[in-house]
């Protein structure tokens, strides 16, 4: 059973003397590469590194790319037993030239394709959203069917529509005088609440904070005064702003709960701003005033917890997939058959691996 959430070498990218060091986990890969780009969206990056397995048990890849860090614009890509690498590929490689595609998926459900750029599962910020499988009448999307596809998709490069990983220092932030309450499960009053929801309508804030993790931040002491002990804040990681149109009649309404997540360790970039139109996603600094907003809380003794539902996955089905959570795709990530009945959660997927359980607990440690 793999074990790479107890692997000595943290996931993701860290900051070190000189640079970044970059760690993903994939069992299958046989090689994948770290990018490095200059802009969000950029489809050609200022450098490539190829990552090796250096924790074979694990299945943990690094690299440590010098001169990277806090800010640096990121993504993998990812090469298998169903598509190999061919020294001189480059991206949007048609199929007749392309000595390395087997096929879009193998007996074990693994879908690596080189063409499309993958976010960092451990990504503590990212650039964007991942796009919508009708936008650009399906190009980017993997599938060969879903939408009227053609095989001629598959080999078409996403980096430019794709949202870039951002490399986040940590330590750089400073809880120093940072208490954590404690209060006992009998003497806590919880509340329940959606971020944006929850200050977007209140006009005794500025218009320019409402619905933002500095409006939620500005309403801590009249929370305190009703006597809240904590709250509950309904998802705030990542996830698609809009949903794919499974169907007709909801195809234009937003994704407003929050609850298909793509980035498990990243807050989510939109809680920024009131005006998301008009809002810069470059620098992560979604990370810092999530960080602020959890300071002002504690500071009026309110614990901030929150909701996340491991099963619920932006990804879709093995027909609808937008991306792999974890650059190893279905075979090691969320299960793509229908389980039993006494396996099957009640909504969302089961994991398909011992891996993907357990990798709840990083995740949760991270907030």
């Amino acid at each position: 059973m793999p074990t790479a959430l107890f692997a000595q070498t943290p996931l993701g990218a860290t900051p070190v003397t000189g640079g970044v060091q970059f760690a993903v986990f994939s069992q299958y890969a046989t090689r994948i590469e770290v990018w490095i780009f200059a802009t969000p969206t950029a489809s050609s990056p200022t450098s490539t590194h190829v990552m090796t397995k250096t924790d074979t048990t694990n299945h943990i890849w690094t690299v440590t790319v010098s001169g990277a860090g806090a800010g640096t614009l990121y993504g993998f890509r990812a090469w298998g037993p169903n598509w190999t690498y061919t020294p001189g590929w480059t991206p949007g490689t048609a199929k007749n030239q392309d000595a390395g595609f087997v096929s879009h998926v193998d007996s074990l459900g693994n879908r690596f394709n080189p063409n499309k750029l993958l976010t960092d599962p451990y990504a503590k910020a990212v650039t964007g959203e991942v796009v919508r499988v009708a936008d650009g009448g399906g190009q980017y999307h993997y599938h060969t069917a879903y939408l009227g596809g053609t095989d001629t998709y598959g080999f078409v490069d996403s980096a430019g529509v794709m949202p870039k990983s951002i490399v986040i220092n940590d330590d750089a932030y400073s809880w120093t005088g940072d208490v954590a309450p404690q209060t006992a499960p009998e003497d806590s009053i919880v509340y329940e609440v959606h971020l944006r929801g929850f200050s977007k309508a209140d006009t005794s804030l500025s218009s320019s904070i409402r619905g933002t993790y500095d409006g939620f931040a500005a309403k801590a002491g009249y929370l305190a005064d009703l006597g809240v002990t904590a709250v509950e804040l309904l998802p705030v990681h990542e996830y698609p702003q809009w949903d794919d149109p499974v169907s007709p009649a909801t195809a234009d309404r937003p994704n407003y709960w929050g609850y298909m997540t793509t980035q498990f360790f990243a807050p989510n970039r939109e809680y920024l701003c009131t005006d998301t139109s008009s809002c810069s996603y470059t620098s992560g600094q979604q990370v810092t005033e999530f960080k602020d907003m959890v300071r002002a809380l504690h500071e009026e003794g309110i614990e901030v917890w929150l909701d996340v539902v491991f099963n619920h996955t932006a990804e879709g089905a093995a027909a609808r997939a937008r991306r792999c959570a974890t650059t190893t795709c279905a075979g090691s990530t969320t299960a793509t058959t229908t389980p039993s009945p006494t396996t099957k959660p009640a909504i969302g997927k089961p994991p398909a691996s011992a891996t993907t359980s357990t990798a709840a607990a990083p995740r949760c440690a991270s907030w």
